[in-house]
């Protein structure tokens, strides 16, 4: 199928759904996303490259990103499916509210929930290192910016363990090691 001609049959499916569709220009196949105004969140991949499915247009879920703007893993939410290339608008809008919105908004849902949770775990993780770091003015660093390289000596790293604890190397004396570990413990019940 041409470039133009998918084009325009994606722009009339992606009508039918109250949808919008979003052509990627750059790819030099047939390639874009129905997305949905009043849901950012709500999007599906199309593509009719001939190479894997000749002759049809393959239908995909995509879902959002979390909050550090990475892929949530999706085991067992992968939805896919193709519809013949030679099908009308109407037929392929028929197809997607049939076959592929019914499982990808349930899946949709469930991963969206799961993000907040996975968002919330790491916004917690990260108060209690930026806690420790804003106390003494350090910087977070490192790739996710959830670590601290302490300039004292002794101490060569400090990061958060979980949403509730942070950990951290030192090397001391076994008199400093002692009063360390009986605060520890203290902390520690």
């Amino acid at each position: 199928m041409e470039k133009v001609e998918f084009n325009e049959k994606m722009k009339e499916v992606a009508e039918l759904l109250g949808m919008t569709w979003e052509d990627r220009e750059e790819s030099w196949d047939n390639r874009g996303v129905f997305s949905n105004p009043n849901d950012l969140d709500k999007k599906l991949a199309l593509s009719n490259d001939g190479y894997r499915a000749k002759g049809r247009i393959e239908i995909s879920g995509l879902y959002p990103l979390d909050g550090q703007g990475k892929h949530f893993p999706q085991h067992g939410y992968k939805l896919e499916i193709t519809v013949a290339e030679t099908k009308t608008a109407e037929e392929i809008a028929r197809d997607i509210r049939r076959r592929v919105l019914p499982a990808y908004l349930k899946n949709l849902a469930i991963i969206k929930e799961q993000i907040a949770r996975a968002d919330k775990y790491h916004n917690d993780r990260m108060a209690k290192i930026r806690q420790v770091a804003d106390h003494f003015g350090w910087e977070l660093q490192g790739q996710d910016k959830d670590v601290i390289y302490p300039d004292v000596p002794g101490i060569y790293q400090i990061e958060a363990l979980n949403d509730t604890k942070v950990k951290f190397r030192v090397e001391c004396s076994p008199d400093t090691a002692i009063r360390i570990i009986n605060i520890v413990k203290e902390d520690n019940p």
